[in-house]
């Protein structure tokens, strides 16, 4: 099966990346892809419970801060700061690992594109 052109480009111009681009583009995809992945299966596990209400007001209770004192709460979720970190570490690692995709296109691209100048068997006399 042959491969697009655009991926064949991209994949030569990784090859010839130096190894400590390739090693942060592995290391950028593999955290997005990380964080992408438990993020889902969490949304996904958090939906399918029986009684997500219930949940929820029980969990609500057991973190108030005392009797009669008004806590504002956003969207009715405690973990929000640190779900939304998590999303923004998972967005700039996706960014990062695509800009360095972005680089090995290019790299490749110009390694496959034909030289401008003479041919290399022709003499200017």
């Amino acid at each position: 099966m042959n491969k697009p052109q655009p991926l064949r480009t991209t994949i030569s111009g990784y090859r010839s990346a130096p190894s400590a681009e390739k090693a942060g583009f592995e290391m950028l995809s593999a955290f997005a892809a990380t964080i992408a992945v438990s993020r889902a299966t969490n949304y996904v596990r958090e939906r399918r419970r029986r009684a997500p209400l219930v949940r929820s007001i029980l969990r609500r209770a057991y973190h108030a801060p005392g009797e009669n004192q008004l806590r504002v709460h956003q969207l009715d979720n405690p973990y929000r700061d640190s779900q939304l970190l998590a999303l923004a570490q998972g967005s700039l690692a996706a960014l990062g690992a695509a800009v360095l995709a972005l680089r090995f296109h290019r790299r490749g691209s110009t390694m496959a594109a034909p030289s401008t100048g003479p041919p290399s068997g022709s003499d200017d006399r």
